[in-house]
């Protein structure tokens, strides 16, 4: 099974965001393995729109896109993904930096 991180920090946003969860539930059908990141703010909203989907890992993390505590910790994430990920979709590579 293939593994994807998706970044979910746009989720319920207009454009991007719908790009993402159209993006997330086509690869969900397709049989892959998806690790995203949601700001916990958007818990119930994310568990209730992607229940009974048992290949989506949400990762909740306690901040939001485009902030300064994003910018730190969530390069700390996808580091942390490396190895146990095929491929990254990402809307934003200021983060890639880090690495």
């Amino acid at each position: 099974m293939i593994k994807v991180y998706i970044n979910g920090l746009f989720y319920r946003c207009s454009g991007i965001g719908r790009y993402y969860e159209s993006l997330t539930r086509e690869f969900a059908k397709r049989d892959v393995k998806i690790i995203t990141s949601i700001p916990k703010k958007l818990k119930i909203e994310f568990e209730k729109d992607f229940k009974g989907i048992p290949n989506i890992e949400p990762i909740f993390v306690d901040y939001e896109k485009f902030s300064v505590k994003g910018f730190f910790n969530h390069s700390k994430i996808l580091k942390s993904l490396e190895k146990k990920v095929d491929l990254f979709f990402y809307q934003d590579d200021r983060y890639l930096t880090n690495f």
